[in-house]
């Protein structure tokens, strides 16, 4: 399916049309968990300034700062598929060569 939203779509286009559909939501639930975290959990999940911070750009795996909520580990290797799908729209997307990208 993401496949699909990237076909005949510039690299630009397809980043935009990925970040608006993901960040809204993202951000609810980061601030979400941060919330009830801070605020219910008696100390026991601690979420700090910096961690708060790091998890609303989604790239907080990175600099290996611990994500608010652990479902949200799933969204790295999401992020880092969005980047081969980003690849393949800067080459142009063509069966041929969606097929020799998978198996490379």
């Amino acid at each position: 399916m993401v496949l699909l939203s990237a076909w005949d779509r510039s690299p630009r286009s397809f980043v935009v049309s990925r970040a608006v559909r993901l960040y809204p939501a993202y951000w609810i639930a980061v601030t979400l968990t941060t919330i009830v975290s801070i605020g219910l959990s008696q100390g026991r999940f601690p979420v700090s300034p910096p961690q708060f911070l790091a998890n609303l750009t989604m790239f907080n795996s990175l600099p290996n700062i611990e994500n608010v909520d652990v479902v949200h580990w799933t969204l790295w290797a999401e992020l880092r598929f969005y980047a081969m799908i980003l690849i393949l729209t800067w080459i142009g997307i063509t069966a041929r060569r969606v097929t020799n990208f998978c198996w490379a």
